[in-house]
């Protein structure tokens, strides 16, 4: 997904009288709350204070402050001749960020809200974020690969604060160019999408080659919109095995700089499962090579499997995963399942919450770029079955799942820690989620 950053919604409009002013829109829509903890106004305060407290928050770049003081302006604009006053300081200010290039058009200030495209926002993933993002008060654009597919975008208007800050766009990952308009203007990039079925009669002769030539196009949008400052990119534990190139056990341990063997056969699998390992693995190098070359800051989160609840009406395939030693029946969830601890000697898991709080990290925190694991645990087949005996006795565990392949290799999970990313949720809580979620929508 990708989040920008458009004119419309941005903070200031002044001196333009064909665009609404978003300061009036914000005044009207919050006065009765401002008047409530204002005690019913700040009439001791006088037009040169606020002028004052607002000037020295703008005159030193600390934008959130100045925004925080609209409280003040609202008391202004109820008297004519401060309202003139507080003009003829607007006008002297407007003039001096003009020329600091802090004046867009229309006067727009650029310095509101920062705008968020998530890329494929219908989804397990997607969804979760894009609900997160608009009530951290973010305006995001998603895209979806057909606008036409009604429970798509009903979930994501009924989202929270969606009427006013969500805006949504056609556009399929075989298809690239089509993202370009969601992009232009933007200052963050969320890339959460990975073709999982191959379009027939396209350019692409499967989804490995489409989803290399998606990042590649995607990452040219993100130089061509001279605006985005970080692309974020959703790869896949799937494309970070620890095992050795030869295929003898596994290196001494897992961390960022492991890639998935893709010349190895493995006992755990099928040809969904190794086309979307070689489509991950494949694209995740992609991208991170236009931080090589410093054309753009790139980020890869390597995610781990992931549980917890969903928005969606059906329960996500790696939550299935997750629950498959509970479930038995379908055998590709558990396939699955086996085909991780054989990539690693172990699952690493993560929760739905931690994954999106951890993206949005990445995309607020200052300075960041690279490659990092995130998953806050990582366990055996062997250790799931034992806890889920514990915390949900009243489930039996399915015949035959109850233990993995051999092996194991020690996890490194710190990297994104030490970038000071705090996971919330630990094994117990992703396996109960999941059960919740599971039981919710009647798949246990």
């Amino acid at each position: 997904m990708v989040v920008t950053f458009s004119n419309a919604g941005n903070l200031f409009a002044f001196g333009n009288p064909s665009v609404e002013s978003p300061v009036s829109r914000y005044l009207t829509e919050t006065s009765d709350g401002l008047a409530a903890s204002n005690g019913g106004g700040i009439e001791d305060e006088t037009a040169t204070e606020a002028e004052k407290k607002i000037g020295e928050a703008v005159g030193s770049g600390r934008w959130d402050l100045a925004v925080g003081d609209l409280g003040y302006w609202r008391n202004l604009m109820n008297s004519r001749r401060r309202w003139r006053r507080l003009n003829v300081w607007w006008r002297r200010m407007r003039r001096r960020l003009r020329r600091r290039g802090g004046i867009v058009r229309g006067w727009i200030f650029r310095f509101w809200i920062d705008r968020v495209v998530a890329i494929r926002g219908s989804g397990y993933l997607g969804s979760w974020l894009i609900k997160k993002l608009l009530l951290k008060g973010y305006t995001v654009h998603a895209t979806l690969r057909n606008l036409g597919e009604e429970s798509k975008t009903s979930l994501l208007k009924s989202l929270p604060n969606a009427g006013t800050r969500l805006e949504l766009f056609q556009a399929d990952i075989y298809n690239p160019q089509e993202f370009e308009p969601a992009i232009e203007g933007c200052q963050y990039v969320l890339h959460v999408a990975t073709p999982l079925l191959h379009t027939q009669n396209s350019k692409y002769k499967d989804t490995t080659e489409a989803a290399i030539a998606g990042v590649r196009s995607i990452a040219e949008s993100c130089l061509g919109s001279k605006t985005v400052k970080r692309l974020v990119y959703t790869s896949s534990v799937t494309a970070a095995s620890s095992l050795r190139e030869d295929g003898f056990g596994y290196k001494p341990q897992m961390d960022e700089l492991c890639w998935t063997p893709l010349n190895l056969s493995y006992t755990y699998n099928n040809d969904y499962i190794l086309e979307y390992t070689k489509s991950k693995t494949l694209s995740e190098k992609e991208i991170l090579e236009y931080n090589i070359n410093g054309k753009l800051e790139v980020v890869s989160l390597v995610c781990g499997l992931v549980g917890g609840e969903t928005l969606l009406s059906y329960v996500p395939s790696s939550v299935k995963s997750v629950l498959s030693q509970l479930k038995g029946g379908d055998q590709f969830p558990l396939t699955a399942l086996n085909y991780l601890q054989e990539l690693f000697g172990s699952v690493p898991l993560v929760h739905i919450e931690d994954v999106c709080d951890a993206h949005i990290f990445c995309i607020e925190k200052t300075a960041i770029r690279g490659r990092f694991l995130c998953a806050a645990e990582s366990c055996t087949i062997e250790e799931m079955a034992n806890l889920y005996q514990e915390i949900h006795p009243e489930f039996q565990i399915a015949e035959g799942s109850k233990s993995g392949p051999d092996g194991r290799c020690k996890c490194d999970l710190s990297k994104l820690r030490k970038e000071g990313y705090e996971f919330k949720y630990g094994l117990k809580e992703i396996l109960n989620d999941s059960v919740e979620c599971g039981k919710r929508l009647g798949f246990l």
